[in-house]
């Protein structure tokens, strides 16, 4: 009975991976699969099951976010070290290095508990040491979480609100960061369900009564979308329904009423190119009167994590009001996969700048504060994106201000700015920046930072910029 069971554990991660089309060597997962059943022979979960389930549980995330053989290994193997008395040697003869480096680095992680952002920022260090040294050990770690999240129910009340505030204030936000919306969405929602029970109960109801509301219109109006993109020769569409996540629905909830909540439930569409994005565009607000100031194009300015998509509220039929969301086939990958989806389109050429510059802050924070304080600007706050008149887009945190913005471009062009257009007005320096504000700064010939500009920026590269030339002066 218990070979059947594995069997079928087999063929649910084989049938996962071809459903995908994930390219990879069937007799070597076998092997990983085997070797993994071996090593956790006789270990057990609090829930009784055997160890070895989570270990194929957790590959199997991997496989339905469409990650390479190499990462699916490790997801299989990666508690081996820890729990299944595996040897360095034995997993890098058979299955490689960069597994085992893989499976190493996760276990180190795994030994880090979060106490609080306060006493986190020495462990917190470490473990972005780890994701910037191989993005591989972020993906197993991710899926490893998102499998114990689903199963959390059996560890004690303690241990479980510790892993869902790791798994909320730390690991959904490394995925917002990368642009992996998927894993994103299922860390928020599982963390949320055990941290805020009530209201997640309360927003799950929502959600579902809108859903039943309108089930009926939407569907309605995806069949009218897709007759008219047919009849003005739109090739290869794909239209469907998206409905928001809990999580996302709940932070929405905390600053905006339900009634002025559009993208509850959205229509999607998907095409093959750009070109096709913006006449579905035409072709949408032809039929559909557009809501004024509702039209966001995240493919002419992608959102710093690489998010690209047409966001269009339209006034529908019976006085509906509705989000639609354009984009290509691509870019939706690469918005639901994020980091994994972009290597595949550049030949696994990762280019995340917030990884890159992971080892950066590490190296420039003096001590575990100044650290943390750059992580918490960085990870833990609210993030805005704001545009330069050339439409390029700069990735700030909530409450950022054009002096922020300065030293974002260049540290000379924060030391020299005086002055701020914003949306082609004259803006204070200190004031707080939206959304989409285009910004323009103007400079001085000479550097003239003010000690006063300490008050209100939020960024702490300005803040080292400008104590750095106070000191310099003997201003400070």
């Amino acid at each position: 009975m218990e070979s059947l069971n594995e069997q079928k554990q087999l063929d649910k991660l084989l049938d996962i991976i071809n459903k995908n089309n994930i390219v990879v060597d069937r007799s070597k997962i076998e092997e990983a699969f085997n070797f993994a059943k071996l090593k956790h022979d006789g270990h057990f979960r609090l829930s009784g099951e055997p160890y070895f389930n989570h270990a194929v549980e957790t590959a199997c995330i991997l496989a339905e976010n469409k990650f390479p053989q190499t990462i699916i290994i490790a997801g299989l193997l990666h508690d081996t070290l820890d729990d299944g008395d595996a040897t360095k040697e034995e997993i890098v003869e058979n299955f490689g290095e960069d597994v085992f480096n893989i499976v190493e680095a996760v276990s180190k992680i795994g030994r880090l508990k979060y106490r609080g952002e306060e006493r986190y920022a020495e462990n917190l260090r470490k473990m972005l040491t780890q994701i910037a040294s191989n993005l591989g050990v972020l993906f197993v770690k991710f899926a490893d979480r998102i499998h114990n999240l689903e199963t959390l129910d059996y560890v004690t009340p303690d241990k479980r609100q510790r892993i869902a505030t790791e798994s909320l204030e730390i690991y959904s936000k490394i995925a917002n960061r990368l642009n992996m919306g998927n894993m994103q969405s299922m860390l928020e929602d599982l963390s949320f369900k055990y941290l805020y029970p009530e209201d997640y109960k309360k927003v799950e109801a929502i959600l579902q009564k809108e859903k039943a509301k309108n089930s009926d219109y939407i569907d309605k109006m995806i069949k009218k979308i897709g007759k008219l993109l047919y009849e003005n020769n739109i090739k290869n569409f794909k239209v469907y329904g998206r409905v928001k996540h809990v999580y996302s629905l709940y932070r929405k909830m905390q600053y905006k009423d339900l009634s002025q909540i559009f993208d509850i439930q959205a229509i999607r569409i998907l095409v093959d190119n750009v070109e096709d994005c913006y006449k579905v565009l035409g072709i949408i607000h032809n039929n559909y009167k557009p809501m004024p100031n509702r039209i966001k194009d995240y493919i002419a300015s992608p959102k710093p994590n690489g998010y690209q998509s047409i966001h269009t509220t339209v006034f529908a039929d019976r006085d509906k009001v509705i989000e639609i969301q354009i984009r290509t086939y691509e870019m939706h990958e690469l918005n639901e996969y994020g980091v994994c989806s972009h290597a595949k389109y550049k030949d696994n050429k990762i280019g995340a700048e917030w990884v890159k510059n992971l080892e950066k802050i590490k190296k420039e924070a003096a001590d575990d504060e100044e650290f943390l304080e750059s992580l918490k600007l960085d990870l833990f706050q609210n993030r805005i994106f704001v545009l330069t008149p050339k439409g390029d887009a700069i990735d700030l945190p909530e409450g950022a201000t054009p002096v922020d913005f300065a030293y974002n471009i260049h540290s000379s062009i924060g030391n020299r700015c005086y002055q701020a257009m914003v949306n082609g007005k004259i803006a204070t320096l200190d004031y707080k920046l939206k959304d989409g504000d285009v910004v323009e700064i103007k400079t001085k010939k000479y550097e003239d930072p003010q000690e006063g500009w300490l008050r209100f920026v939020k960024t702490s590269l300005a803040r080292s910029c400008i104590k750095k030339w106070l000191k310099s002066k003997g201003q400070l």
